[in-house]
């Protein structure tokens, strides 16, 4: 039988820190890994402060290269705009409509 290992909170920091891509700038195909599968867009800005902080500085909207869609776990994500036929496949059909609305430059709903 397996013994648990044992591991310190600064230890797990910081594989999880290496792992997010906060210890240095992301090689090519890990940002075209992470890109894909999206950054997620909470709050307006908050994608675009994720890829500066990891090195990519690209700006994020409707006429640039990478755009935010209702995509994974129903959240805003910003993938390339030349990814979104893959990532529209691979979400579903019930991503659709809400995809359309913010690839069009529409926003969170107001309440």
């Amino acid at each position: 039988m397996n013994r648990p290992v044992t591991v310190s909170r600064r230890a797990w920091l910081g594989y999880r820190w290496d792992r997010h891509g906060l210890g240095a700038p992301l090689r090519a195909a890990a940002r075209a890994d992470l890109l894909f599968l999206g950054v997620q867009e909470t709050r307006l800005g908050t994608a675009a402060q994720a890829l500066a902080r990891r090195g990519m500085g690209e700006p994020v909207g409707p006429a640039r290269a990478l755009v935010t869609l209702w995509s994974v776990r129903g959240a805003p994500h910003v993938h390339p705009r030349d990814d979104l036929a893959d990532v529209r496949a691979g979400t579903g059909a019930a991503a659709a409509a809400p995809a359309r609305c913010l690839a069009a430059g529409g926003g969170a709903r107001r309440r």
